[in-house]
This record gives structure tokens, C-alpha cells and sequence, in this order.
């Protein structure tokens, strides 16, 4: 046979391959063999260019497992957002690390940093960026009630993104922040479809703050403390969390996740924080095994077929407000004003409104003995709200900003 070209250089050495032997020729050698090619060298040993077929597939196999593990990974995490109270340290896995060969994507800071600044306005805050030069990967910035508490750096709040998944609340002297920073946090976690996470939280007042802000939102929730823990909380705590679930019309045990029926709830009661999330990671992985299987099998799955494997498991409540996030979240009008329309109708009158504090004779306003304003009912034992120059009732901040930020449809609700 004569040798023109590399290529039937390459087809005489397979034709010098043992016959029954399960080599083949092994790629990683090719320059080597190139070599030998170009100065008509000859090759004494078949063997040392050659690896087993067994191996080399073994190893697609393996490198295929890991990638597709890594890729599920990768999608849990962009499935959740965490919010610490102290920075995660930093032998903890980053929640919104990129595999390698991923190039860093900081559009999300623009975005929420937007987001913020337009939020601090419209509570009458004052915005500082705390970025530092040597994390570009990083957002920081902080919240002053006024130019002079910036002058003399008494921050309200401090909010750090480590990532567009992963954020960290902080106040002045190891205070924790307002609920409304809570409720905004939760809001635009909420934007991107994603569950809230508890991270690293060491105090049952952010616990709480942060429970309370996922249940007027409606947020699914992982790794949040259970009923035990709540039981040795201060009543003010648990009177928070309270008084969330009767703003939002929520009468189901803190347990209740989007609206999961009874069967499903007393279930998750029954689990721990870490059963709950290793449940939720294997109701994914085997979600995720399913739709590779299919696709491997060279099968298309239809709309249908895909949406009964993703939906496998979930109550029918669920499947239909999981449908309109992901409807909102592709631009779907009509899918966010129905969102926005389920959320107005939990809100009760204390959400929505101010209430006007009940005076003493000397005409101080009345707190418990928690230090937390008693409000004014009138004689059927009915709250009474404050009203503008026009007799109309004043809304809450949290309220406008739900009408500001919901569809316009919503607007004109009273």
C-alpha cells in the first residue's frame, strides 16, 4: 500500500493492530505519530500508541456523568437564592460559582443594582455604592434614612451580592435591618422564579424577619427553621410571623410551601431542614435522569410528555403557579397580572393600610409591653386607618410598592 498522506499512514498502523485484541489507536499520540510520519521513522512497538476501546469509552462514559452532574448541579443552585446575615466563609461553596470554561456574566449587577437604587428612592433613602475595586465579581452598597446619618457613616442597611443568587444583609454595630429590606430581597429573588434559601443566619430576629417577608410573598423556602425552633423564639418573633400569614390570608402551618395540599404539607413537617433539602435535590435529579434518559434514547419528547416529568410529584396548585412564574418570567402579561391579582387577593386591610396608634389621656402614643404600638379599633373591636385630606384611607409603603411594581391593571385597586 502506498503512503501519500498522513491519513493512510494512519490506515496502515490500524491495519497493523492485532486482530481480536480491543485496541485502538490512542489520539493523545497523534503528534507523536505524526512525527514519525513526517521522517519516515519507523514504529517498533504497535501497543505503545494504542489504548483499549473498553477504556476510552468507560472514560466518555464517566466525563459525560460528571459534566451532566455538574450541569444539574449548576441548575440547583440557579434554582434557589441564599440570604445570609454573615458572609458565608470562605471555605463554603460559592452558590453561583461557573464551571471553568463559563465566562463571568456581570449583567445581573446593572440589573439589581437598578433595582435597588429605584427601591432606596422611593422609601426616601439615601444609596451609597460599597463596591470595592478588587471584587468586580462582587455588588455591595448601603442605605442611609439621611445625608447627614451618611456623613456619619450610620448605615441602615448593607446589602453585598455575592453572586446574582447569593446576598448577605447587614446593619449598623451588628443590628438586623428593617423587614422592609427583607421584603425587597425576597421580591426580586422572587423575579428570577427562584426558592429562598436560609443561609448563614445566626439570629432568630433575621430568621424571623426573613421567614415573615417569604410568606407575604409567597416564596417556597428551603432550609427554613421548623416548628421546634420557632417554639423558643420571643413572642414578638412568633407574633411577626403571625402577623404574616393573616396579611397574606395564610391560615396553613409555617410548613406550607406554594400552596402544597394537606397530605404533602404534613409531610414536609415530619422532615428535617436537611431531609427537606436532600428531597428537593433528588425530586430534581430524578426529574433531570428522566429527560436525559429520553433524549438519549434519541426520543422527542412533546410539550406534554415533558411537562408530566417535570410536574411529577407536584399538587396541581403548584404545577399551575409554577406555569405562570415561568410565563411572567418569558414576558407573559397576561401569566404576571394573574400573579399579581392571586397576591392582591390574600391582602388584608392591616397590609394594605395604615393604622391610626391609640393615644393615652396625655395623648402619647400607647405601646405593650413589648414596646409595640397599640392600634386604635373602634367599638366593634375593628382597626382604624388613617385617612388623607380626601378621605381616603392612607396605603402602606409595602402596598404601594406591590401597585407600583405589579401590572398596571392593579393600579386602580383601593
Amino acid at each position: 500500500m502506498a503512503i501519500n498522506s498522513f491519513e493512510d499512514f494512519l490506515d496502515a498502523f490500524k491495519k497493523r493492530i492485532p486482530e481480536g485484541s480491543g485496541l485502538i489507536i490512542d489520539t493523545s499520540k497523534m503528534d507523536e505519530l505524526k512525527k514519525i510520519y513526517e521522517s519516515k521513522s519507523k514504529i517498533s512497538k504497535i501497543e505503545d500508541f494504542c489504548v483499549k476501546a473498553s477504556d476510552v469509552k468507560n472514560k466518555q462514559a464517566e466525563d459525560k456523568k460528571k459534566e451532566e452532574k455538574q450541569k444539574q448541579e449548576q441548575e440547583e443552585k440557579q434554582n434557589k437564592t441564599v440570604i445570609n446575615e454573615v458572609a458565608p466563609s470562605e471555605n463554603k461553596e460559592n452558590t453561583n460559582a461557573l464551571a471553568n470554561n463559563q465566562e463571568v456574566d456581570n449583567s445581573w449587577k446593572n440589573a439589581l443594582e437598578k433595582e435597588w437604587r429605584f427601591w432606596g428612592s422611593d422609601q426616601n433613602l439615601v444609596y451609597e455604592d460599597a463596591s470595592l475595586p478588587n471584587e468586580p465579581e462582587k455588588l455591595s452598597f448601603r442605605f442611609y434614612k439621611s445625608e447627614k446619618d451618611k456623613n456619619d457613616r450610620n448605615f441602615d442597611a448593607e446589602i453585598s451580592y455575592n453572586g446574582p443568587n447569593n446576598l448577605t444583609l447587614t446593619s449598623q454595630k451588628g443590628k438586623t435591618p428593617d423587614e422592609k429590606y427583607f421584603q425587597k430581597a425576597v421580591e426580586l429573588a422572587m423575579k428570577d422564579g427562584t426558592a429562598i434559601e436560609f443561609g448563614e443566619i445566626k439570629s432568630a430576629e433575621f430568621k424571623a424577619k426573613l421567614l415573615a417577608a417569604c410568606i407575604k410573598s409567597g416564596a417556597a423556602m428551603v432550609n427554613m427553621p421548623d416548628a421546634e425552633e420557632m417554639s423558643k423564639w420571643p413572642d414578638e418573633l412568633k407574633k411577626m410571623v403571625e402577623d404574616a400569614k393573616a396579611q397574606t390570608g395564610q391560615a396553613a402551618n409555617t410548613q406550607e410551601i406554594n400552596n402544597e395540599n394537606k397530605q404533602e404539607e404534613q409531610t414536609q413537617q415530619k422532615l428535617s431542614a436537611a431531609e427537606r433539602i436532600a428531597a428537593l435535590r433528588t425530586q430534581i435529579q430524578q426529574r433531570n435522569e428522566k429527560l436525559n434518559a429520553a433524549t438519549q434514547e434519541g426520543k422527542t419528547l412533546s410539550k406534554e410528555e415533558r411537562e408530566a416529568i417535570e410536574f411529577e410529584g407536584m399538587s396541581a396548585e403548584e404545577i399551575k403557579l409554577r406555569k405562570l412564574r415561568g410565563q411572567a418570567k418569558d414576558g407573559d402579561k397576561k401569566a404576571a397580572h394573574e400573579l399579581d391579582q392571586r397576591r392582591y387577593n390574600t391582602m388584608t386591610d392591616e397590609f394594605k393600610y395604615e393604622r391610626e396608634v391609640d393615644v393615652d389621656e396625655k395623648g402619647q402614643a400607647k405601646t405593650d409591653d413589648k414596646g409595640k404600638p397599640v392600634y386604635k379599633k373602634d367599638k366593634d373591636g375593628n382597626f382604624v386607618y388613617k385617612l388623607n385630606d380626601k378621605g381616603q384611607k392612607i396605603k402602606t409603603p409595602q402596598y404601594e410598592a406591590f401597585l407600583k411594581n405589579s401590572a398596571n391593571h392593579l393600579s386602580q385597586q383601593k
